[in-house]
């Protein structure tokens, strides 16, 4: 089983993505599976970390991650944007069994993951660095750069409450801020997603089927919204959502 990333330029917009292939004793594939690809613009790409954006010790639990719209680097001046980090746990046949994401707990964020490691327990851990752009708005050189070593337990899969417990999230949207849709993306089961403006007026309620859920908002008003995904009638996740 491999790990590869693509590149495909054009016209300066790119089409970046990670690739999990299974083999055979062969080396006929097997099965194969794409992971956060999708076309941006092109200060924006989708990244895998460097050394091992895939690892795992019991092949029914292995773990992949990517960091979607990472930056080629914050040297550029490149607008300031939201970003997290996407943990995905997969069984042997790369189908997709539980997928969460880490984002610093911070509004906006530049997030480069290094490397991910399958633990012995179960879980995983993840490398890198970040740059926090509310706390130091000015970049000055790569020596401000903060490191972040992360440890996920092997419950942070079991339960919405132990992903929280483990400081991730089970939905998130995006982009943020955004235009003419909205997207919420969660892999909890039997969920719905209301949003709402800051006076309490529901603009939008669907029930979620996929992993991806997209909300048409070219009519709304720009500003400030609130989102919330429940699951089995409960709260799961919410947060803020802006429209430019």
């Amino acid at each position: 089983m491999v790990g590869a990333s693509l590149h495909l330029g054009k016209n300066l917009k790119i089409y970046d993505g990670a690739v999990c292939m299974e083999f055979d004793d062969e080396a006929r594939i097997i099965d194969s599976m794409n992971c956060g690809v999708y076309e941006s613009e092109s200060a924006t790409r989708t990244s895998v970390p460097s050394d091992c954006s895939m690892d795992w010790i019991d092949e029914d639990r292995i773990f992949f991650g990517f960091t979607p719209e990472a930056y080629f680097s914050t040297t550029l001046f490149l607008p300031h944007r939201f970003q997290y980090f996407v943990l995905r746990m997969l069984n042997r046949n790369l189908n997709n069994m539980d997928e969460v994401y880490y984002d610093m707990g911070k509004d906006s964020s530049f997030l480069w993951i290094n490397s991910l490691k399958a633990t012995s327990d179960g879980g995983c851990m993840i490398a890198g660095h970040y740059w926090n752009y509310v706390e130091d708005s000015v970049y000055i050189g790569v020596g401000m750069l903060r490191s972040v070593v992360k440890k996920f337990s092997p419950e942070t899969f079991l339960s919405i409450e132990e992903a929280h417990k483990n400081g991730v999230s089970v939905a998130i949207a995006y982009h943020n801020p955004g235009n003419d849709m909205m997207c919420i993306r969660t892999a909890v089961s039997d969920a719905e997603v209301e949003v709402y403006d800051m006076n309490g007026k529901l603009f939008a309620k669907y029930k979620i089927t996929d992993l991806e859920t997209v909300i048409p908002c070219d009519v709304w008003s720009s500003g400030l919204y609130l989102w919330h995904v429940f699951s089995k009638g409960k709260m799961a996740e919410s947060g803020k959502w802006i429209k430019k």
